[in-house]
């Protein structure tokens, strides 16, 4: 029999411009649907500095600093993951030394990629794998290690951890976990959850399954894209935001137990990869091919930039700041990058263009609490260095990475 499939569209509500949204049901799922174009038009952001360190003409040194978290006190903590440090800064950016360094003994790690503040108000900095948390207290003294699963994080194979938050007494994971199912075969499950004390898993948010026979493999980009490394956040209220899709402008909202709250779109053009775009992603590639010793394994990349870039960030009237590819690219002369601002809702409301010295491609852009932000200069250099996908033979070196600190004004 011919399955039909009917699809219901429920007018919820329309307002007016082209990038206001419309509000629709879609099986059950509401959807805002926005334009190419915000309802309030561009607006202009113009950042303070308060201080900077690193570089050239200071006697610290960063590796790669790949997030920052800002204490009650004010306090900077910036997480080095080349270094396997956390750099701390005092709020008017005094260098008051480093916690925690590179090992397996108590309070140590390898490779951090994320840093947060645990409920109980301590440091959680995610190593990837094996995966798990290393929790120090704010002066460094070791307190726990915490893996989610427990003492079977992955059912006798292998977890990855990409990205950690905490809300509440929850820990909010994305990762990857890895079970051989049979000689050359696997199964890679990319999770975004949340955990309870104890490593239990209690909210599923995102998956998304893969199964490789690495036989007969393609490492393809796409395939490969999930909502890691900064793709999603919680706000103040517990939804958690995620862009899962590569080459669509979707991001799915979901309710603090799981549930679907909206899917926010907007019409948009992914954007295409220039020359130099295309031979870092193909270095990348065959960095990671390599991984794999002797398999003779294919590559598979994009010709066009993934539409969201990072952060995703939930400001504190609960609007939905979003960096696309084209708002970090091709900036205007003094404007480093531009973000789409939606209201809680769901509604394409703004344009925001930063300003402040930095380069929306090379330089890493975090929100650091409500009224600060750091730029890491020389930040994407920096991670295709460690990736194996850096500098062609015929660019200069990179000059050493800094850290901007900026006030929001």
């Amino acid at each position: 029999m011919k399955r039909i499939m009917t699809t219901t569209l429920l007018v919820l509500a329309m307002a007016a411009g082209s990038g206001a949204g419309e509000i629709v049901t879609v099986d059950g799922v509401t959807h805002v649907r926005n334009g190419a174009e915000p309802s309030g038009g561009v607006e202009t952001m113009e950042l303070r500095e308060l201080w900077r360190a690193g570089g050239e003409d200071d006697d610290v040194f960063f590796g790669l600093i790949t997030q920052v978290v800002v204490g009650d006190d004010g306090r900077i903590y910036l997480l080095d993951t080349q270094l396997s440090e956390v750099r701390v800064y005092s709020p008017d950016g005094e260098n008051l030394g480093t916690l925690s360094r590179e090992g397996d003994g108590p309070g140590e790690v390898r490779g951090p990629v994320d840093l947060f503040f645990t409920p109980e108000g301590n440091l959680g900095l995610m190593q990837t794998f094996p995966g798990k948390i290393v929790i120090i207290d704010t002066a460094g003294d070791p307190v726990d290690t915490y893996t989610p699963g427990g003492n079977e994080p992955a059912a006798g194979g292998f977890l990855v951890l990409q990205d950690a938050m905490s809300y509440g007494d929850d820990y909010l994971m994305c990762g990857i976990s890895i079970s051989q199912t049979e000689p050359m075969k696997q199964t890679r499950t990319s999770f975004l959850s949340a955990f309870d004390a104890e490593g239990n898993e209690t909210v599923k948010y995102l998956e998304k399954v893969d199964h490789w026979d690495l036989s007969n493999f393609t490492l393809s980009e796409l395939d490969q894209y999930f909502v890691n490394f900064r793709r999603w956040t919680v706000g103040g209220d517990g939804r958690v935001y995620g862009a899962p899709e590569r080459n669509d402008y979707r991001i799915h909202v979901m309710n603090p137990d799981g549930g679907k709250d909206r899917i926010i779109e907007r019409e948009y053009a992914p954007m295409m990869r220039d020359e130099r775009a295309m031979s870092v992603i193909n270095n990348a590639m065959d960095a990671a091919r390599q991984q794999f010793g002797p398999l003779e394994i294919k590559t598979e990349v994009e010709k066009t930039e993934p539409v969201f870039r990072f952060p995703l960030h939930v400001a504190q009237d609960g609007s939905l700041w979003v960096l696309p590819s084209r708002g970090a690219l091709d900036q205007p002369e003094g404007v480093m990058c531009t973000f789409d601002v939606f209201d809680p809702e769901g509604r394409f409301a703004k344009q925001v263009q930063v300003l402040c010295e930095g380069d929306g491609e090379d330089d890493g852009f975090i929100f650091a609490g409500p009224d600060r932000v750091v730029v890491v200069t020389g930040f994407m250099d920096a991670v295709l260095a460690i990736q194996g996908g850096g500098a062609q033979d015929d660019e200069e070196e990179p000059e050493p990475m800094s850290i901007i600190c900026y006030a929001i004004d």
